[in-house]
């Protein structure tokens, strides 16, 4: 499947589910990744030790995808809440 140019430009068909405690937008998010064959990364930066907080920014291809930045204590809260941008934006 060829992708598009831009994430942005993307026709987004694609529904997901609801998130649970168990299940929640990042890996609802990889599934539909890995369904059509796409390779997302993580730029991730601390912004801050005390207290600490992450800073993850997707990456589509070579796309930097700031419009999706998530920040969270965690690194992988951070990517939870950059993948609930994603899922929620209509795009995929």
């Amino acid at each position: 499947m060829s992708m598009p140019q831009s994430f942005m430009q993307r026709r987004g068909t694609y529904r997901f589910t609801e998130p649970t405690t168990k299940w929640g937008y990042l890996p609802m998010l990889n599934q539909w990744a890995q369904k059509e064959g796409i390779t997302i990364n993580w730029k991730t930066q601390q912004i801050s030790s005390q207290p600490p907080v992450f800073n993850v920014t997707p990456i589509f291809g070579s796309e930097l995808l700031t419009s999706f930045c998530g920040a969270s204590s965690t690194k992988r809260g951070a990517k939870e809440v950059s993948a609930g941008l994603i899922v929620r934006s209509g795009l995929c």
